[in-house]
């Protein structure tokens, strides 16, 4: 059976256009399809077209009316409510060539890729004559350096646009279309192809971009194209955390480039006194600045920033493309890309062999004393410090925590990573981690957890022991959410971590988790372990989620939820979860926990029900997801667990 492949359309005020894209669709000679139609909030006869195409057809077809909050919402949804094993985005104003589909999962079959880019054809014409498909002689490549750099580098067709692509479906679970902001192709696009292992493009004009005056693009200039600011912004820093620093450094001049723009575009609409212009103005200053800092700009490139920098509102820039391209080849040719690329001073190579048996990954803010406190008890460890190196992962912090992690360099391996103050964003700083991290394993510490002498030796023996495929669940004392929060204190200052262990366990001071171990310590034959993965203390392969794109989803920025998120992602793809009750550790407690502040803080709470309710919609197919939101933990824990085969 073919795979499905579900066609995305986002719609809004085209009534005169939408036939004509549902008919390109419903022309495909591929027979394995289903339509899905968001439309963003329509006021003109819009739904009233596509509602005429919904019955007796043979392709499904689906359609959700949203109230309008802008086309990053609609994408979102697009994707939430697709069935396809690969999606496709064609916006409702374009049309496809009838072959479009067929010669992409060709292409995609072929070479198996996840991603397959078309060419787009501008047009202002109501249909265009079929294309020769005999030959779409694709460009492969074959890894996601290979892709990103054909991407970031500005010198090859791979371009921003969602549009004219088929995407294997795992490459757009879990990513974030910012809603209430235009510019969504550039500020998603490349956390796409970032994931995709095999990326394809053909020449071929399949996809046919009509010129509609009436797109948002095309309309009269308003502030909201500012958003291409942030999404700038955002793209050097993805690059800068991802390890793509050549490429941070050259996405930085196409921040100037966008200032320049913007300045112009708003001087003409708004005129001289616009508030906006000084602003414009300072934001290119810095940028600019950066620019020439990293070197890659020679003294006239530097004399014309410069020159700009004083006059905004008259072009003397070189254009952008063409300086990409020209930087792309002289730096290809002078060995710096290839360098920078071979080298990947923070994401190794997949054949690179890891340097490191154990990568240990805290995510830290402001919190100094529970880092060296997580540290401290690393040092401590009888796992062979050679064979260790701490990531750092901060997640904006104002505290110095560079200075902290310095404070250890002498000892040990150790890094820091920092990441801008977007709020609550722990997942985000683990992501960095992963992408850095350089040893086999990589073991999930929050800051101010305490590991015992044998806790790091116990994660990697079950490693070797179960395998590639392994999830161990760390034990954490102290985390019973009944223990008296001061008396921890006294017996974790008091004592050595495996001294503190062992009072604590007289105590009772144990793990939350003995609740849900009581139906069966097995976790490899629990129908739904990832229940029981809390981010706190728990170990994963590095090239298992690398290989397979697990990530913490960017969703999440309040407390709760995303290590369980995380947990479905890694069983999706048939990982062993195994309960590491000798791999033990301490929580040095919070002055409140999470839990009761769910009960106190109404703000804390509310956080919290808006990502279960994210949880739910993105796993709407899951059914054990479904029933552990809809009825808890102990109906999962009521379903019988799996016989060891199947297991």
């Amino acid at each position: 059976m073919k795979p499905l492949v579900s066609v995305l359309i986002p719609s809004y005020q085209v009534e005169n256009f939408i036939s004509r894209c549902l008919d390109s669709v419903l022309a495909q000679t591929y027979d394995s399809l289903e339509i899905c139609i968001a439309d963003d909030g329509s006021t003109d006869g819009t739904l009233d077209v596509v509602r005429t195409y919904v019955c007796e057809r043979s392709v499904p077809i689906t359609v959700e009316a949203l109230s309008h909050k802008g086309v990053s919402y609609a994408r979102q949804r697009l994707v939430e409510m697709s069935r396809g094993e690969y999606l496709f985005f064609l916006d409702s104003d374009d049309y496809i060539d009838p072959r479009t589909i067929e010669v992409l999962m060709g292409i995609a079959a072929a070479h198996n890729a996840d991603v397959v880019q078309c060419a787009m054809e501008r047009t202002d014409m109501n249909c265009s004559p079929p294309i020769d498909c005999g030959s779409p002689n694709p460009h492969i490549y074959n890894s996601r350096m290979q892709g990103m750099t054909a991407y970031l580098s500005a010198s090859t067709p791979m371009r921003c646009m969602l549009a004219a692509k088929l995407y294997r479906r795992e490459v757009l679970l879990g990513i974030q279309f910012p809603v209430g902001k235009i510019h969504e192709d550039e500020a998603t696009i490349h956390k796409i192809l970032d994931r995709a292992q095999v990326t394809a493009c053909t020449a071929l004009p399949l996809y046919h971009y009509f010129s509609n005056p009436g797109s948002i693009m095309k309309g009269r200039f308003s502030y909201k194209r500012y958003d291409a600011l942030d999404v700038f912004r955002g793209k050097v820093e993805y690059c800068w955390q991802a390890g793509y620093y050549s490429f941070a450094k050259l996405w930085s001049l196409y921040y100037c480039v966008t200032c320049v723009k913007l300045y112009q575009a708003t001087l003409e609409e708004f005129g001289p006194d616009d508030s906006h212009l000084p602003w414009l103005k300072e934001r290119f200053h810095a940028a600019a600045e950066y620019y020439i800092s990293t070197g890659l700009a020679d003294d006239d490139f530097t004399s014309a920033l410069r020159r700009q920098a004083k006059d905004l509102s008259v072009w003397s820039m070189p254009k952008f493309f063409d300086t990409a391209a020209t930087f792309f080849r002289i730096s290809e040719t002078s060995g710096e890309v290839r360098r920078l690329l071979s080298q990947w001073p923070q994401i190794p190579h997949k054949e690179d062999e890891l340097m490191k048996k154990l990568t240990i990954i805290i995510p830290v803010y402001n919190n100094p004393q529970e880092l060296r406190m997580t540290i401290d008890s690393v040092l401590g460890s009888d796992f062979p410090l050679d064979d260790i190196e701490i990531i750092i992962a901060d997640d904006g912090s104002s505290v110095d925590m560079k200075a902290v992690a310095d404070e250890y360099t002498v000892r040990i391996d150790i890094r820091h990573f920092w990441q801008e103050d977007k709020g609550f964003r722990p997942g985000q700083a683990r992501n960095m981690g992963i992408r850095a991290a350089k040893g086999e394993v990589c073991v999930f510490l929050d800051c101010g957890v305490i590991v015992t002498r044998g806790c790091l030796s116990e994660h990697w023996r079950l490693y070797q022991q179960n395998g590639p495929k392994v999830v161990t669940i760390g034990y954490i004392y102290g985390n019973d959410l009944t223990s008296d929060l001061q008396e921890m204190r006294d017996i974790i200052d008091n004592n050595t971590p495996d001294e503190a262990a062992d009072i604590m366990h007289e105590k009772g001071m144990l793990d939350g988790r003995e609740r849900d171990y009581v139906v069966g310590s097995e976790l490899y034959r629990w129908q739904a372990p990832w229940i029981v993965l809390w981010s706190l203390h728990f170990s994963v392969p590095t090239e298992f989620m690398r290989e397979n794109n697990v990530w913490f989803d960017d969703f999440f920025c309040t407390w709760g939820c995303e290590d369980n998120d995380f947990g479905i992602q890694l069983s999706q793809h048939g990982t062993k979860y195994v309960l590491g009750r000798d791999a033990r550790a301490i929580h040095y407690p919070a002055e409140k926990r999470s839990y009761d502040r769910l009960h106190t803080e109404p703000d804390f709470r509310a956080g919290w029900m808006k990502n279960r309710e994210y949880l739910k919609e993105k796993w709407a197919g899951n059914e054990l997801v479904q029933l552990w939101i809809n009825k808890g933990g102990m109906a999962i824990k009521a379903l019988p667990l799996l016989p060891e085969e199947e297991a």
